[in-house]
């Protein structure tokens, strides 16, 4: 009765990695390690017989802190820092102010920049020019730039302030919602005639080992 448990539990553990792996689409950090500045090569598997799409930043994988985190969270893959096992679920970086904004103008014009830039990626988003199309049995890879810490008008934006050795791992999923919401119809009309199909399902990287010093 005991062999019988062990092997039932045995084939349990390797059905659920067996489906984990066998994702229709999924990323596989390239690097075995990360440090801070590092350019991330990222490559994006597709194991399914079907075409898919799905919105993506192809020129960032950082939460752009110009933008909302709506429209973030609908382009950019949200990084997840395991340290010793605590899942560490970063929203927006943390942010710290380099002087007072009232005494810098540049601060200001970087605020009305942004803002227009806001509503550019907002239009490239609506007529698909931040998608990623990818083909049935397809992959290729991504060398994006990701850094622990970004400047943006007179702000450090930072992940993870606490030096050590984390665990990174990046997980993304298209809402559904906010595309019927923003997304031309036309444009996805064209993609489903061409038996493209939205990708819903939630896409999972594997770990890599990320040293902050």
């Amino acid at each position: 009765m005991k062999i019988s448990l062990i092997i039932i539990g045995i084939l349990l553990i390797s059905c659920k990695n067996k489906i984990s792996h066998d994702s229709e689409i999924s990323f596989e950090i390239q690097n075995k390690i990360l440090y801070n500045n590092n350019i991330l090569k990222i490559k994006i598997i597709n194991r399914s017989n079907n075409d898919y799409f799905f919105c993506f930043d192809t020129t960032s994988i950082y939460y752009d802190t110009g933008l909302n985190y709506k429209m973030n969270e609908f382009i950019h893959p949200k990084p997840l820092f395991d340290y010793n096992g605590k899942i560490i679920d970063i929203g927006y970086p943390l942010s710290n102010m380099i002087k007072p904004a009232h005494l810098d103008t540049s601060y200001y014009n970087c605020i009305k920049r942004n803002i227009q830039y806001r509503q550019v990626v907002l239009e490239d988003i609506r007529k698909l020019k931040k998608i990623i199309v990818l083909k049935k049995h397809a992959n290729f890879i991504l060398n994006l730039p990701f850094n622990n810490t970004n400047l943006w008008c007179n702000r450090y934006y930072t992940y993870i302030r606490e030096k050590g050795n984390f665990r990174l791992q990046f997980k993304y999923r298209m809402s559904r919602d906010y595309l019927d919401e923003i997304i031309d119809k036309n444009l996805l009309l064209e993609l489903q005639q061409k038996k493209i199909k939205p990708y819903y399902k939630e896409i999972v990287s594997n770990k890599v080992q990320f040293i902050l010093r």
